[in-house]
């Protein structure tokens, strides 16, 4: 069975780079796309092994509903979209982009 990776939203023309990395570690994978701006993303996300978010909340409710999940992974430097405290109660591992739009 493919490790599921859901792509909750996103404002990108091509998810390449990203698809192309996880690919590397882990070969059979499928990927899902959505585009969740509310909890929509609870009937999206059901069966899914990873998260990838921009924008979609993934609070408590969402959380909860999560059966198969073990990674949150954020485009972004916070966890403003992310319930880090529920998910890291039901062992989901939450991270983000550290340095996402800042210049060096």
């Amino acid at each position: 069975m493919a490790f599921k990776v859901l792509f909750s939203d996103f404002e990108y023309d091509s998810l390449e780079i990203e698809e192309s990395l996880i690919r590397e570690q882990i070969p059979d994978v499928e990927f899902v796309y959505a585009q969740c701006r509310t909890e929509e993303v609870i009937e999206v996300a059901k069966d899914i092994d990873a998260i990838i978010n921009q924008y979609a909340p993934l609070g408590r409710k969402v959380i909860e509903s999560l059966t198969d999940c073990k990674v949150i992974a954020r485009y972004g430097i916070g966890f403003n979209t992310i319930d880090v405290q529920d998910a890291t109660e039901k062992n989901i591992t939450v991270c983000n982009v550290k340095d996402y739009c800042v210049k060096n």
